[in-house]
């Protein structure tokens, strides 16, 4: 049973009555100032986040629906006073792989993103999200809350009157072609002649560090990687791009919408292909193989893979399109005990749900947050009855033979 309480602010909150005093300082955190630490160690052989890590996990952070919360607390940053999108552009996996580790040796404060995208996504995004594309660019984030409820009705309905399930990304594609590419010609010609592309974007005017040991005050971060940039590119095969405002706006929206037009090629070339995998996974920091190869034996039953990616922090997102003929459960067997050689954690930041196992720390949380197993039974592959039962008849008759 999934629980989910909404309550109004207290009248307190409401009025503004509390400590606006921003010099203000609390014992309590709600973020994890140790982080940044954390993701600049490019040498651990960990991943720098995962879901089943036990240093993430504490009360609502991890919680999975095991506690009713009623509140939560998050952090605040200042407003940037000025941003800068980078587009590094590249045909070699080690230009991006000797850049993330520099960037993060060195004192260049984080970027506020640094965002992974191989050539084969940026393909199928320029072909199947013109329309994704241009409402992201055009619409609040309410309207297209509406056009996707309204999609999944459509889909309902066409499912009942036994119609073409495919009928609305259809409809879709084919007015798309009247609609603006989903990148503008300064970024589409680079997006198409490489095949790995980063996107960093920095900020002045603000922290994205929690201290400023490596960092000159608040301004000049974007100067700082302006030149680091130049000089790596110069060093290596590839091209930066200093985007405009617009060209930042545009680039961001293109990431934003590659896995709903990757989706939509999935389903209007059903026929040629088995079914679709999806993971998230969590490379070691110190991992170089991030441009993944798979095995022989994998690579046979695999018609088209496309990654994309949180690069700095080696969270990967990577989908797999089968063959029709390929049994997607074995092959996700396989899949997964290629990750476990590789030492990478899964899932990444969705959470373990009812598909992947709750490793032991993740499961103590789970049963110390919930020691009745009341609230959302069985995530994680746990047991799904009372107290924690693994079957309530085999409960009762172990109980009877004890007597």
């Amino acid at each position: 049973m999934n629980v989910l309480v909404i309550v109004k602010p207290s009248a307190t909150f409401a009025r503004g009555l509390f400590n606006k005093n921003p010099n203000s300082i609390s014992s309590k955190s709600c973020t994890n100032h140790h982080y940044q630490h954390k993701v600049r160690d490019c040498e651990a052989d960990t991943p720098a986040r995962f879901n089943n890590d036990p240093n993430g996990l504490y009360e609502a952070s991890g919680s999975a629906g095991k506690v009713i919360v009623f509140a939560v607390r998050v952090a605040t940053f200042a407003k940037p006073t000025q941003e800068q999108t980078f587009y590094i552009s590249t045909n070699d996996a080690n230009t991006l792989t000797t850049l993330r580790q520099q960037w993060l040796k060195s004192e260049l404060n984080l970027p506020i993103l640094a965002e992974y995208m191989h050539q084969d996504y940026n393909d199928i995004t320029m072909r199947y999200g013109r329309d994704t594309c241009l409402s992201m660019r055009k619409l609040p984030a309410s309207k297209i809350g509406a056009l996707y409820r309204l999609q999944a009705k459509i889909g309902y309905y066409l499912d009942k009157w036994r119609l073409p399930q495919t009928l609305p990304d259809r409809l879709l594609q084919m007015t798309g072609v009247f609609m603006p590419p989903s990148l503008p010609n300064s970024l589409a010609e680079q997006a198409c002649s490489y095949r790995y592309h980063l996107i960093i974007k920095v900020a002045d005017g603000n922290n994205t560090d929690d201290d400023n040991s490596n960092d000159n005050g608040s301004h000049g971060h974007i100067a700082a990687a302006q030149v680091f940039l130049k000089s790596h590119m110069q060093q290596h095969q590839g091209v930066v791009h200093l985007c405009t405002a617009a060209e930042s706006q545009a680039l961001l929206v293109f990431r934003s919408a590659a896995t709903a037009a990757m989706f939509r090629y999935h389903n209007l070339n059903h026929t040629r292909f088995g079914e679709l995998l999806s993971t998230d996974i969590a490379l070691p920091r110190n991992a170089v193989d991030w441009d993944e190869v798979l095995p022989i034996n994998l690579q046979k039953q695999v018609s088209k893979t496309f990654y994309l990616g949180h690069f700095f922090c080696h969270v990967m997102h990577q989908d797999y399109l089968l063959y029709p003929e390929v049994d997607a459960k074995k092959f996700k067997d396989e899949l997964l005990a290629f990750y476990d050689r590789r030492r990478i954690e899964y899932p990444a930041e969705h959470n373990v749900g009812h598909v992947y196992t709750a490793k032991p720390a993740l499961h103590t949380f789970y049963k110390k947050l919930d020691p009745t197993n009341s609230l959302n039974p069985g995530i994680g592959q746990t047991a799904k009855w009372k107290n924690w039962r693994s079957s309530p008849i085999k409960e009762e008759l172990n109980d009877e033979l004890s007597r």
